[in-house]
């Protein structure tokens, strides 16, 4: 899984700046509009100072400062190891077809706009800054470590269709969850019982057609079968496979919230 601090090759930052490039490239083509040319250049500037970030000794040594202090609090270190998902995976993760008619189907958010994204674990940026400048959706993002959570503030300030929290997504409030079309869980490294909790709160407090994004197989003693609340439950639509920071074929789960038996 991730690690507490980040080890990548120049060889595979290269290589994964250059698959970026040509994503955002293809997103650049398809603009049809003067402001979403825009986003996709400032994009394409968020994406350059996030990978500089995350290579730098400082941002590092903070890091591991929070990553100690972290472990003595209710959750296991492994909670807190650090990883990233280039911006091609994720244009690829959302590009399936099985995503984009659960997308479809889904209701727009109850915060504003059409859409909007609940982040949990945005770390320094990366998912929020993909979900709001790469599509136009607003996102809400939620993250435990304070140096994560100030190195997105950063790097996305004053980006009106973004939102970001520090803090526990256990304490966050209703409008966190039923205010959300989707919800994308960094959940890699995450406690059993932290997934089982927040995957419950998805399960009960989104509305039914809420697209649900796991970076774990749910199968098993990981998986969110069960019936919740008025009968509601979490339903794989499919599984896809893409390179991460620590993987190099990591298996997203994406799931819908659906009446029993749905």
């Amino acid at each position: 899984g991730p690690g507490a601090v980040i080890r990548v090759s120049e060889a595979t930052r290269t290589a994964v700046a250059v698959r970026d490039g040509a994503a955002l490239d293809a997103l650049e083509v398809r603009a049809n509009e003067q402001a979403e040319a825009a986003r996709v250049a400032r994009l394409r500037a968020v994406i350059g100072r996030l990978r500089r970030t995350e290579a730098s000794v400082a941002f590092q040594r903070s890091l591991l400062r929070a990553q100690a202090a972290a472990a003595d609090d209710a959750y296991s270190a492994g909670n807190f190891a650090y990883g990233s998902t280039p911006f091609a995976t994720w244009q690829g993760l959302v590009s399936v077809p099985a995503i984009q008619t659960a997308v479809s189907r889904a209701a727009p958010g109850a915060l504003g706009g059409p859409w909007h994204v609940l982040v949990v674990g945005s770390s320094i940026g990366w998912l929020c800054a993909y979900v709001s400048l790469g599509a136009g959706a607003r996102s809400l993002g939620y993250e435990l470590l304070a140096p994560l959570h100030q190195e997105a503030s950063t790097a996305l300030q004053g980006e009106p269709l973004v939102a970001l929290r520090q803090g526990d997504i256990l304490g966050a409030p209703h409008e966190a969850f039923g205010g959300a079309s989707a919800v994308v869980l960094a959940s890699q490294c995450w406690d059993e019982a932290l997934h089982r909790e927040v995957c419950r709160r998805v399960r009960d407090e989104c509305a039914l057609g809420t697209v649900l994004i796991d970076y774990v197989p749910h199968t098993g003693a990981r998986g969110a079968a069960a019936p919740g609340a008025e009968g509601r439950a979490l339903q794989l639509v499919c599984t896809h496979h893409g390179p991460v920071s620590w993987e190099p074929r990591l298996a997203f789960s994406i799931l819908e919230v659906r009446a029993a038996g749905g």
